[in-house]
Protein backbone atom coordinates (compact mmCIF):
# COMPACT_ATOMS: atom_id res chain seq x y z
CA UNK A 1 0.00 0.00 0.00
CA UNK A 2 1.27 3.50 -0.65
CA UNK A 3 -0.86 5.21 1.36
CA UNK A 4 -1.68 2.46 4.41
CA UNK A 5 -5.05 2.90 3.70
CA UNK A 6 -5.49 0.44 0.32
CA UNK A 7 -4.25 2.44 -1.89
CA UNK A 8 -1.85 0.61 -4.55
CA UNK A 9 1.48 0.99 -5.96
CA UNK A 10 2.94 -1.18 -8.79
CA UNK A 11 3.86 -4.53 -6.79
CA UNK A 12 3.93 -8.02 -7.47
CA UNK A 13 1.91 -10.13 -4.72
CA UNK A 14 0.55 -13.83 -4.04
CA UNK A 15 -3.09 -14.08 -3.63
CA UNK A 16 -4.06 -16.09 -0.50
CA UNK A 17 -7.58 -16.00 -0.45
CA UNK A 18 -10.56 -14.18 -1.50
CA UNK A 19 -13.31 -12.70 0.18
CA UNK A 20 -16.17 -10.84 -1.96
CA UNK A 21 -17.03 -7.74 -1.15
CA UNK A 22 -20.24 -5.82 0.26
CA UNK A 23 -22.09 -7.44 -2.96
CA UNK A 24 -21.89 -10.81 -3.11
CA UNK A 25 -20.20 -11.50 -6.60
CA UNK A 26 -19.30 -15.28 -5.79
CA UNK A 27 -22.32 -16.31 -5.26
CA UNK A 28 -22.04 -17.60 -2.01
CA UNK A 29 -24.22 -15.53 0.31
CA UNK A 30 -26.57 -17.34 2.37
CA UNK A 31 -28.76 -14.47 3.22
CA UNK A 32 -29.35 -12.33 -0.31
CA UNK A 33 -27.48 -9.13 0.94
CA UNK A 34 -28.15 -7.96 -2.77
CA UNK A 35 -31.67 -6.82 -1.30
CA UNK A 36 -30.36 -5.58 2.14
CA UNK A 37 -33.74 -4.70 3.54
CA UNK A 38 -34.33 -4.40 7.55
CA UNK A 39 -37.38 -4.45 9.59
CA UNK A 40 -39.36 -1.09 9.35
CA UNK A 41 -39.84 -0.85 13.02
CA UNK A 42 -35.87 -0.03 12.69
CA UNK A 43 -34.49 3.55 13.59
CA UNK A 44 -32.11 5.16 10.82
CA UNK A 45 -28.93 6.50 12.80
CA UNK A 46 -29.88 9.91 10.90
CA UNK A 47 -32.97 10.89 12.75
CA UNK A 48 -33.09 13.21 15.59
CA UNK A 49 -33.24 9.86 17.93
CA UNK A 50 -29.96 9.47 17.24
CA UNK A 51 -28.06 13.11 17.56
CA UNK A 52 -26.42 12.34 21.37
CA UNK A 53 -25.33 9.08 19.78
CA UNK A 54 -23.33 10.77 17.10
CA UNK A 55 -19.67 9.71 17.96
CA UNK A 56 -20.69 6.30 19.07
CA UNK A 57 -22.53 5.96 16.07
CA UNK A 58 -19.16 6.27 14.24
CA UNK A 59 -17.68 3.38 15.80
CA UNK A 60 -19.73 1.03 14.43
CA UNK A 61 -19.41 -1.11 11.12
CA UNK A 62 -20.55 -4.47 9.88
CA UNK A 63 -18.47 -7.14 9.08
CA UNK A 64 -17.98 -9.46 5.78
CA UNK A 65 -16.21 -12.43 6.40
CA UNK A 66 -16.08 -16.32 5.60
CA UNK A 67 -16.97 -18.84 8.29
CA UNK A 68 -13.83 -20.60 9.72
CA UNK A 69 -16.04 -24.10 9.56
CA UNK A 70 -18.34 -23.81 6.79
CA UNK A 71 -16.15 -21.20 4.53
CA UNK A 72 -19.66 -19.83 3.19
CA UNK A 73 -19.29 -15.66 3.78
CA UNK A 74 -21.55 -14.00 6.52
CA UNK A 75 -22.39 -10.84 8.18
CA UNK A 76 -22.33 -9.76 11.74
CA UNK A 77 -22.11 -6.18 13.27
CA UNK A 78 -19.26 -4.67 16.03
CA UNK A 79 -17.75 -1.89 17.16
CA UNK A 80 -14.15 -0.22 17.21
CA UNK A 81 -12.91 -0.51 20.66
CA UNK A 82 -10.55 2.42 22.57
CA UNK A 83 -7.16 1.41 24.83
CA UNK A 84 -6.06 2.66 28.27
CA UNK A 85 -2.76 3.38 25.61
CA UNK A 86 -4.73 5.98 24.19
CA UNK A 87 -3.11 4.07 20.81
CA UNK A 88 -5.20 4.87 18.16
CA UNK A 89 -3.09 2.99 15.83
CA UNK A 90 -4.69 -0.63 17.22
CA UNK A 91 -7.82 -1.34 15.50
CA UNK A 92 -9.48 -3.44 18.16
CA UNK A 93 -13.07 -4.55 16.51
CA UNK A 94 -15.20 -5.92 19.27
CA UNK A 95 -17.38 -8.18 17.59
CA UNK A 96 -19.66 -12.15 18.81
CA UNK A 97 -18.10 -15.03 18.91
CA UNK A 98 -20.68 -17.15 17.33
CA UNK A 99 -19.94 -15.25 14.53
CA UNK A 100 -16.97 -17.19 13.61
CA UNK A 101 -15.26 -15.00 11.74
CA UNK A 102 -12.16 -16.25 9.88
CA UNK A 103 -9.67 -13.32 10.79
CA UNK A 104 -7.93 -12.91 7.06
CA UNK A 105 -11.34 -13.17 5.25
CA UNK A 106 -12.56 -10.20 7.39
CA UNK A 107 -13.84 -7.02 5.57
CA UNK A 108 -15.37 -4.42 7.55
CA UNK A 109 -17.82 -1.30 6.33
CA UNK A 110 -17.90 2.11 7.80
CA UNK A 111 -20.81 4.75 7.64
CA UNK A 112 -23.15 2.53 5.40
CA UNK A 113 -25.77 4.54 6.93
CA UNK A 114 -28.88 5.75 5.49
CA UNK A 115 -28.94 10.03 4.30
CA UNK A 116 -31.89 11.18 5.81
CA UNK A 117 -34.55 9.78 8.86
CA UNK A 118 -37.23 7.44 7.13
CA UNK A 119 -39.95 7.05 9.35
CA UNK A 120 -39.55 4.58 11.56
CA UNK A 121 -42.46 1.71 10.92
CA UNK A 122 -43.21 3.24 6.96
CA UNK A 123 -42.90 1.65 3.93
CA UNK A 124 -39.14 3.54 3.37
CA UNK A 125 -38.11 2.48 6.21
CA UNK A 126 -38.15 -1.30 5.31
CA UNK A 127 -36.64 -0.65 1.72
CA UNK A 128 -33.09 -0.54 0.53
CA UNK A 129 -31.19 2.66 2.24
CA UNK A 130 -28.88 4.72 0.06
CA UNK A 131 -25.76 4.39 2.54
CA UNK A 132 -22.30 4.26 0.67
CA UNK A 133 -20.40 1.48 0.77
CA UNK A 134 -17.14 2.53 -0.27
CA UNK A 135 -15.13 2.67 3.55
CA UNK A 136 -13.53 -0.88 3.71
CA UNK A 137 -11.20 -2.09 5.93
CA UNK A 138 -10.06 -5.24 4.84
CA UNK A 139 -8.41 -8.74 6.87
CA UNK A 140 -7.74 -8.81 10.18
CA UNK A 141 -5.95 -10.91 12.79
CA UNK A 142 -6.86 -12.91 16.01
CA UNK A 143 -6.59 -11.73 19.12
CA UNK A 144 -9.11 -12.81 22.10
CA UNK A 145 -12.55 -14.69 22.44
CA UNK A 146 -14.35 -16.42 24.77
CA UNK A 147 -18.00 -18.87 24.58
CA UNK A 148 -19.69 -18.55 27.60
CA UNK A 149 -19.74 -14.69 27.12
CA UNK A 150 -19.83 -14.87 23.39
CA UNK A 151 -17.03 -12.25 22.29
CA UNK A 152 -14.69 -12.42 19.59
CA UNK A 153 -11.79 -9.60 19.71
CA UNK A 154 -9.93 -8.91 16.20
CA UNK A 155 -7.13 -6.36 15.33
CA UNK A 156 -8.05 -5.19 12.07
CA UNK A 157 -4.97 -5.00 9.39
CA UNK A 158 -3.83 -1.76 8.49
CA UNK A 159 -4.53 1.92 9.89
CA UNK A 160 -7.26 4.22 10.11
CA UNK A 161 -8.08 6.03 7.50
CA UNK A 162 -8.45 9.45 8.24
CA UNK A 163 -11.32 10.19 5.72
CA UNK A 164 -13.52 7.48 7.46
CA UNK A 165 -14.25 10.01 10.50
CA UNK A 166 -14.01 6.96 12.59
CA UNK A 167 -14.23 7.09 16.56
CA UNK A 168 -13.03 4.41 19.38
CA UNK A 169 -16.17 3.60 21.53
CA UNK A 170 -15.27 3.49 25.01
CA UNK A 171 -16.54 0.75 27.62
CA UNK A 172 -16.96 -0.27 30.98
CA UNK A 173 -15.95 -3.90 32.36
CA UNK A 174 -17.08 -3.30 35.63
CA UNK A 175 -20.09 -5.46 37.12
CA UNK A 176 -23.00 -2.04 37.46
CA UNK A 177 -25.80 -2.63 35.77
CA UNK A 178 -26.40 -0.43 33.10
CA UNK A 179 -29.17 2.33 33.91
CA UNK A 180 -30.29 1.96 29.92
CA UNK A 181 -29.15 0.36 26.68
CA UNK A 182 -28.25 2.22 23.42
CA UNK A 183 -28.10 -0.89 20.83
CA UNK A 184 -26.19 -0.09 17.14
CA UNK A 185 -26.03 -2.19 15.05
CA UNK A 186 -26.76 -3.45 11.04
CA UNK A 187 -29.63 -5.41 10.97
CA UNK A 188 -29.33 -7.86 7.76
CA UNK A 189 -26.57 -6.39 6.67
CA UNK A 190 -28.51 -3.05 5.83
CA UNK A 191 -27.65 0.70 6.76
CA UNK A 192 -26.88 1.34 10.24
CA UNK A 193 -29.65 1.70 12.80
CA UNK A 194 -30.37 2.45 16.84
CA UNK A 195 -32.07 1.26 18.93
CA UNK A 196 -33.10 2.01 22.70
CA UNK A 197 -34.12 0.50 26.07
CA UNK A 198 -35.34 3.40 28.46
CA UNK A 199 -35.55 1.20 31.17
CA UNK A 200 -33.00 -1.04 33.62
CA UNK A 201 -30.79 -3.17 31.55
CA UNK A 202 -30.81 -6.53 33.98
CA UNK A 203 -29.03 -9.98 34.01
CA UNK A 204 -29.98 -12.44 31.45
CA UNK A 205 -32.45 -14.46 33.25
CA UNK A 206 -30.24 -15.15 36.41
CA UNK A 207 -27.11 -15.76 34.29
CA UNK A 208 -24.17 -13.23 35.35
CA UNK A 209 -22.51 -13.95 31.72
CA UNK A 210 -24.91 -12.53 29.89
CA UNK A 211 -27.92 -9.40 29.86
CA UNK A 212 -31.15 -8.75 28.96
CA UNK A 213 -32.75 -6.33 26.82
CA UNK A 214 -35.99 -4.99 26.01
CA UNK A 215 -36.07 -2.78 23.23
CA UNK A 216 -38.74 0.36 23.84
CA UNK A 217 -37.39 1.74 20.94
CA UNK A 218 -36.22 -0.01 17.90
CA UNK A 219 -35.08 -3.69 17.66
CA UNK A 220 -32.23 -5.59 16.19
CA UNK A 221 -32.31 -8.71 13.35
CA UNK A 222 -30.06 -11.19 11.74
CA UNK A 223 -26.73 -9.12 10.81
CA UNK A 224 -27.37 -7.42 14.18
CA UNK A 225 -24.90 -10.21 15.66
CA UNK A 226 -22.25 -8.72 17.54
CA UNK A 227 -23.02 -5.42 17.55
CA UNK A 228 -22.71 -2.87 20.83
CA UNK A 229 -24.67 -2.14 23.43
CA UNK A 230 -23.71 1.09 25.20
CA UNK A 231 -24.69 2.20 28.64
CA UNK A 232 -26.30 5.34 30.16
CA UNK A 233 -22.04 6.82 30.05
CA UNK A 234 -22.06 5.55 26.53
CA UNK A 235 -19.49 2.89 27.11
CA UNK A 236 -19.84 -0.46 25.51
CA UNK A 237 -20.80 -3.02 28.01
CA UNK A 238 -21.66 -5.99 25.81
CA UNK A 239 -22.39 -7.13 22.56
CA UNK A 240 -25.15 -8.88 21.09
CA UNK A 241 -25.68 -12.68 21.00
CA UNK A 242 -29.13 -13.02 19.73
CA UNK A 243 -32.91 -12.70 20.06
CA UNK A 244 -34.73 -13.41 22.77
CA UNK A 245 -37.55 -16.15 21.62
CA UNK A 246 -39.48 -16.97 24.76
CA UNK A 247 -42.65 -14.31 23.40
CA UNK A 248 -43.53 -13.91 20.07
CA UNK A 249 -44.29 -10.62 20.17
CA UNK A 250 -41.15 -9.92 22.20
CA UNK A 251 -38.97 -11.74 19.00
CA UNK A 252 -37.82 -8.00 17.47
CA UNK A 253 -37.24 -6.01 20.67
CA UNK A 254 -35.79 -8.45 23.16
CA UNK A 255 -32.32 -9.20 23.17
CA UNK A 256 -29.42 -11.15 25.11
CA UNK A 257 -25.97 -9.40 25.64
CA UNK A 258 -22.48 -10.94 26.17
CA UNK A 259 -21.63 -8.87 29.85
CA UNK A 260 -18.52 -7.04 28.66
CA UNK A 261 -17.81 -7.20 33.10
CA UNK A 262 -17.42 -11.45 32.26
CA UNK A 263 -15.42 -10.89 29.22
CA UNK A 264 -12.51 -8.57 31.14
CA UNK A 265 -10.96 -11.09 33.05
CA UNK A 266 -12.16 -14.09 31.57
CA UNK A 267 -10.68 -17.51 31.99
CA UNK A 268 -7.63 -15.69 33.22
CA UNK A 269 -5.65 -16.09 30.30
CA UNK A 270 -5.02 -13.10 27.43
CA UNK A 271 -6.80 -15.06 24.43
CA UNK A 272 -10.05 -15.59 27.22
CA UNK A 273 -9.82 -12.02 28.02
CA UNK A 274 -10.25 -8.56 27.06
CA UNK A 275 -8.13 -6.82 30.16
CA UNK A 276 -4.78 -7.91 28.69
CA UNK A 277 -5.42 -6.50 25.47
CA UNK A 278 -7.46 -3.29 25.75
CA UNK A 279 -5.97 -2.18 29.38
CA UNK A 280 -2.74 -3.97 29.36
CA UNK A 281 -0.91 -1.20 30.82
CA UNK A 282 -3.08 0.22 33.28
CA UNK A 283 -4.92 -3.44 34.02
CA UNK A 284 -6.66 -1.92 37.28
CA UNK A 285 -8.88 0.41 35.10
CA UNK A 286 -12.44 -1.10 34.32
CA UNK A 287 -13.72 1.63 32.28
CA UNK A 288 -12.75 4.32 29.14
CA UNK A 289 -14.01 6.90 27.50
CA UNK A 290 -14.39 7.06 23.53
CA UNK A 291 -12.32 9.02 21.81
CA UNK A 292 -11.11 9.95 18.07
CA UNK A 293 -8.18 10.44 16.63
CA UNK A 294 -7.60 14.21 18.38
CA UNK A 295 -9.01 13.90 21.91
CA UNK A 296 -10.57 11.47 23.89
CA UNK A 297 -11.16 11.04 27.77
CA UNK A 298 -10.10 8.36 30.48
CA UNK A 299 -11.56 6.75 33.41
CA UNK A 300 -11.53 3.42 35.83
CA UNK A 301 -11.74 2.11 39.56
CA UNK A 302 -9.13 2.42 41.67
CA UNK A 303 -9.56 -0.80 44.37
CA UNK A 304 -7.04 -2.34 46.94
CA UNK A 305 -5.75 -6.49 45.89
CA UNK A 306 -9.16 -7.46 48.15
CA UNK A 307 -11.24 -5.77 46.01
CA UNK A 308 -12.23 -2.73 48.27
CA UNK A 309 -12.63 0.40 46.45
CA UNK A 310 -9.95 3.26 47.37
CA UNK A 311 -12.08 5.98 48.26
CA UNK A 312 -10.68 9.46 47.96
CA UNK A 313 -7.87 8.73 46.26
CA UNK A 314 -5.66 11.46 44.07
CA UNK A 315 -5.16 10.23 40.82
CA UNK A 316 -2.42 12.17 38.61
CA UNK A 317 -3.16 11.88 35.03
CA UNK A 318 0.80 12.55 33.07
CA UNK A 319 0.42 12.25 29.08
CA UNK A 320 0.87 15.20 27.16
CA UNK A 321 -0.55 16.87 30.31
CA UNK A 322 -0.52 16.46 33.44
CA UNK A 323 -4.21 16.46 35.77
CA UNK A 324 -5.63 15.40 39.17
CA UNK A 325 -8.92 13.52 39.87
CA UNK A 326 -10.22 11.78 43.03
CA UNK A 327 -11.94 8.74 43.74
CA UNK A 328 -15.87 8.83 44.57
CA UNK A 329 -17.43 6.66 46.99
CA UNK A 330 -16.72 3.21 44.52
CA UNK A 331 -13.29 4.36 44.08
CA UNK A 332 -14.14 5.26 39.91
CA UNK A 333 -12.27 8.25 38.83
CA UNK A 334 -12.46 10.12 35.27
CA UNK A 335 -10.75 12.37 33.10
CA UNK A 336 -12.05 14.15 30.56
CA UNK A 337 -10.55 15.42 27.21
CA UNK A 338 -7.18 14.35 27.34
CA UNK A 339 -4.24 14.30 24.44
CA UNK A 340 -3.84 11.77 22.18
CA UNK A 341 -0.44 9.70 22.94
CA UNK A 342 1.28 7.28 25.68
CA UNK A 343 -0.30 8.18 29.02
CA UNK A 344 1.01 7.08 32.73
CA UNK A 345 -2.13 6.89 35.43
CA UNK A 346 -0.84 7.35 39.25
CA UNK A 347 -3.40 6.13 42.42
CA UNK A 348 -1.98 7.58 45.83
CA UNK A 349 -4.15 6.97 49.10
CA UNK A 350 -3.52 9.82 51.59
CA UNK A 351 0.11 10.55 50.55
CA UNK A 352 2.34 9.78 47.65
CA UNK A 353 4.12 7.23 49.56
CA UNK A 354 1.58 5.12 50.09
CA UNK A 355 1.32 3.94 46.21
CA UNK A 356 -2.47 1.63 45.53
CA UNK A 357 -1.49 1.45 42.26
CA UNK A 358 1.04 2.93 39.75
CA UNK A 359 0.90 1.88 36.08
Amino acid sequence: PADGYGGLSRAVFDIDSVTSGFRDVLGLNPLSWNDRTSDARNIDTACSQADNWRDEIRSVGFIVYRGIDDNKQWICSGALVNNTDGDISKLYFLTANHCNVDPPTANVYWNYENSYCRTPGGTLSGQEGDGPADHVQIGATYVASRESTDFRLLRLNGSANPNYNLFWAGWDGSSVLPQKGVGIHHPNGSDKRISFDDDYVSRWFGSDDFLYVDYDRGGAQTGSSGSPLFDQNKRVVGQLFGQHNRYLECEFKCMEYGWLSRSWYGDSTPTSQLVSTLAKSHDWATSINGRDSRTGGIGGRVQYANGVPAVGATVIFQGGAIKSSTTDAAGYYSFGLVPYGPTEITAYVETPSQTAFRR
